[in-house]
Order: C-alpha cells, then structure tokens, then sequence
C-alpha cells in the first residue's frame, strides 16, 4: 500500500510496475534462498559454504553485465582501489557471511525479518553523516517496519 501511495502521490497516476514486479521476485528468490540456506547451513561449515556462493554470484553478475556492454574498468589507483575493496569486504561479503550464518540459530523468517533492519539503519546513517532527510512516507514505513520487527520477536519469547 506504501509504495502504491508512493508512486501515485506525485499528483499523476504513474505507477512503475516494473519495479514493483522485481522487488515481488526479489521476495520470492530470497524466500527460497533462506529456506535452501538454512538446510546447508545446518549440513555444510560456514566457510566452505561462502566461497561456491560469492563465486556462483561473481559468474552471474559478469555472464549479465556481456550483453549490457559495459566492461568492468576499475582504477589500479590505491586511493581508488582501497576504498572499494574496503566496500566489498566489509559492509557486503561480511555482513552476508554473518546474516547467512544465522540461519543456524535461527528460523529463516527470523532471519528475513531482522535484515530489514538494514534499511533502517542506513537512513538513520544518512541522516546523521549526510543530514539527508527521508520523506514522511518513508519514516511511516520504517515505522511499520520497527513495528513488524517487534511483533516477530515478542511471538517469538512465547
């Protein structure tokens, strides 16, 4: 209903449907991804599970990127180079070892449900390095969000 209000509430009907489509197969491929993974979580150690997923998902972004045209050029630069493998390090290839090793301890809906935390926390970065102000719409979702959160970890101490 948020983003339906979100796109249709510049004055103009205008809705994107394809967006919203990929964000419903995003839903659906990372619903099968945190049943499948909490099923090897269970069988396969943490470690040598990672690397077949990082190499499986680096094969797929490159064979997608051929028919775009675009080459990948990346400066030999340290000052350039540092910081992007500083981004790949830590904020993605760590915080997916970390999300998918909980799966371990917990149920892949719990999982899902404490990864929309991230957003969150991204604004609240955004608002307090970059004074970057998100709409009220947003701020509702992120409450809608918070209050989601709360609901999934209060049913779960029963």
């Amino acid at each position: 209903c948020i983003i339906a209000y979100a796109e249709t509430s510049s004055g103009s009907f205008s809705p994107n449907i394809k967006g919203d489509l990929e964000a419903v197969l995003a839903a659906i491929v990372e619903a099968f991804y945190l049943n499948f993974g909490r099923k090897t979580r269970s069988q396969i150690p943490l470690l040598s599970t990672m690397l077949p997923i990082y190499l499986v998902a680096a094969i797929i972004v490159g064979v997608i990127s051929i028919p775009t045209g675009h080459t990948l050029t990346v400066s030999l630069k340290a000052e350039i180079l540092a910081p992007l493998i500083c981004l790949g390090f830590l904020p993605t290839a760590m915080a997916h070892t970390l999300y998918f090793s909980s799966l371990s301890d917990l149920k892949s809906f719990e999982t899902a449900t404490m990864a929309l935390l991230e957003p969150i926390g991204a604004t609240i970065l955004g608002i307090l390095i970059f004074q970057e102000v998100p709409q009220a719409i947003f701020v509702l979702g992120a409450f809608l969000i918070l209050f989601g959160i709360l609901f999934v970890a209060k049913e779960n101490r029963r």
